[in-house]
């Protein structure tokens, strides 16, 4: 059975818990572990790094967003996928 949270995905945006991070920790933990940091946006409970443009990953046809806890309560990722 193939793994549907990572065939033919893309990873669109890294979301750390606000709850769990301060921005300098979560900046310090993207480059870490290597992820770049294209633009950062903030809502209540999460900093989200964008990774990939929604308009370029949907002109691309990647037109479904699904997300996956990586480590529950700290990190979630958010993949896009072509139709499914």
């Amino acid at each position: 059975m193939p793994n549907i949270w990572t065939k033919g995905a893309i990873l669109q945006s890294v979301l750390l818990a606000k709850e769990k991070f301060n921005l300098n920790d979560a900046k310090r933990f993207m480059k870490y572990h290597n992820l770049p940091i294209i633009k950062i946006d903030e809502t209540d409970k999460f900093y989200r790094f964008r990774q990939q443009s929604p308009d370029e990953l949907y002109r691309k046809g990647y037109t479904k967003l699904r997300t996956k806890v990586i480590i529950p309560n700290y990190v979630e990722f958010i993949f896009a996928y072509h139709k499914l």
